[in-house]
């Protein structure tokens, strides 16, 4: 009777497990389908050494690019490129726009210290709508200004407190800011600064797919750096989480078209070693300070893998300082491939970049007061 139980319980054992078995390898399958259908691009991709090409540095704008006593950059805080190829420089020190030619000579300058109407009084962020106006936010005065192209004061807005972001404007002139509700990730507005829709569930971007840092804890609100805002001549609307590797691209009329996660081979390598890195400073610092410890700064230094910026064919530009200090531009089309990776011939290390219909793509120099052009 004892061996005819023993046999029994082993017997259905034996089924247990091969149901098992089959419920995983269902549900398996089932997340597979899942992730087939979402229009999620994972695949990891990479490019072959002899694909790589490599920039040179082609000049630069500094000291001395114009005449008069503001011939030079106190503080640049923000550039970008209009659809005639100008140059607009946000300097914060000299409270002014600058506004260069394709030959990087002055053409105007506007702007003054102050609160009244087109006045500035704290950071500057610049970009240049695809309804051919420029805007500015200025978190001195916590307002966006939009001007003509000439200079010319064309409004101005009251913006949230706490939002460190440049303006993305597709042609209807409608303006998309990150959020600070907390809820979404982006706000979009009509042209009279009339809420229109949110976008984007705030969690997607909270979703860190290899390490988060102990110093993100709780709710925060993100910033131009962490969520990178821009927009096509098509008036597709692309966004970029610095903390989840998450792309999404929306169509003009905010319908999301496409979604791919950024997992090239050797950026992924290298920047898993920089997380290692930072979580040991982490470590180092709360064994210091205790908590009284501010490590996040070193998570922003270090571990923010990605500028980024749009080209005049709509690629999908992002730039990336690797650990050996060699920074790096990896090219996306909209539908998530990765199709060009070029060197810079030194490290980049200014948070905002652009390029021209040419292909120079200008960068802001870490000590702010000069521009660099590559090609």
């Amino acid at each position: 009777m004892n061996l005819f139980r023993a046999l029994v319980s082993l017997l259905l054992f034996g089924v247990i497990l091969s149901f098992t078995g089959c419920e995983k390898t269902i549900v398996s399958e089932i997340k597979e389908q899942e992730v087939e259908s979402s229009g999620i691009f994972n695949e990891e991709q990479s490019l072959p050494e002899e694909k790589i090409t490599y920039l040179e540095k082609v000049g630069e704008i500094g000291d001395g690019f114009c005449d008069g006593e503001l011939n030079y950059f106190a503080r640049i805080t923000s550039i970008c490129i209009d659809r005639e190829d100008n140059l607009y420089v946000a300097d914060s020190g000299h409270h002014k726009i600058f506004k260069l030619g394709s030959d990087g000579k002055l053409i105007t300058y506007f702007g003054r210290q102050g609160q009244g109407p087109g006045e500035f009084l704290g950071r500057l962020r610049i970009s240049a709508g695809n309804d051919g106006k420029i805007y500015v936010t200025d978190d001195g005065n916590w307002r966006l200004i939009r001007f003509l192209p000439s200079g010319e004061f064309s409004g101005m807005y009251p913006i949230v407190r706490g939002i460190y972001d440049e303006a993305t404007v597709n042609s209807e002139g409608d303006i998309y800011l990150i959020s600070k509700s907390g809820i979404k990730l982006i706000e979009c507005y009509d042209s009279n600064f009339k809420f229109k829709r949110a976008l984007i569930d705030f969690d997607y971007h909270l979703q860190f797919p290899y390490d988060k840092p102990s110093s993100l804890i709780g709710l925060r609100f993100p910033n131009n750096i962490e969520v990178i805002k821009l927009i096509t001549k098509n008036d597709n609307l692309v966004v970029i989480s610095n903390f989840s590797m998450k792309s999404f691209i929306f169509d003009r009329n905010n319908r999301k078209i496409n979604e791919f996660n950024i997992e090239e081979n050797e950026f992924v390598e290298d920047f898993k070693k920089k997380l290692k890195k930072v979580k040991k400073q982490e470590i180092q610092l709360k064994a210091k300070f205790g908590s009284r410890s501010k490590s996040s700064g070193y998570f922003y230094g270090f571990s923010l893998p990605f500028k980024a910026f749009i080209d005049y064919d709509d690629t999908i530009c992002l730039v990336y300082k690797k650990s050996d200090n060699t920074s790096y531009l990896y090219k996306y089309e909209l539908d998530g491939t990765l199709f060009g990776i070029s060197k810079f011939p030194e490290k980049i290390d200014g948070l905002h970049l652009c390029s021209d219909s040419s292909g120079r793509v200008y960068a802001i120099r870490a000590g702010r007061s000069e521009i660099d052009i590559y090609k």
